[in-house]
């Protein structure tokens, strides 16, 4: 999420679910049943939500700038950071997808 205030954060996986693994027979739903919720900008800013996707699992070999802790903001600038990061770790094969809210 890259959020009104300039700041990129993690929430999935995230300690309500740490497998970052998404079955194609059972979508992830967000927040779905986890303890948390996605509040857009209450200032009418736009926010991005991105998802990133590889077919390894890759947190583990993410940067720390990139892995960071769930909720929390990240030591990136962008979420083209993000994405760079994901495919210097996962290789060519990373699928993304973002979405703008206002």
């Amino acid at each position: 999420l890259y959020n009104d205030e300039g700041q990129v954060q993690r929430f999935f996986p995230n300690r309500f679910l740490r497998d970052p693994l998404v079955p194609a027979a059972r979508p992830l739903e967000l927040p779905g049943a986890m303890k948390f919720q996605l509040v857009a900008s209450e200032h009418g800013r736009p926010e991005t939500v991105a998802c990133f996707a590889t077919p390894k699992e890759v947190l583990a070999a993410l940067p720390e700038a990139v892995r960071g802790v769930d909720f929390e903001p990240l030591q990136v600038s962008s979420l083209e950071d993000v994405h760079r990061a994901f495919v210097a770790s996962g290789g060519a094969a990373v699928a993304s997808y973002t979405m703008n809210v206002r």
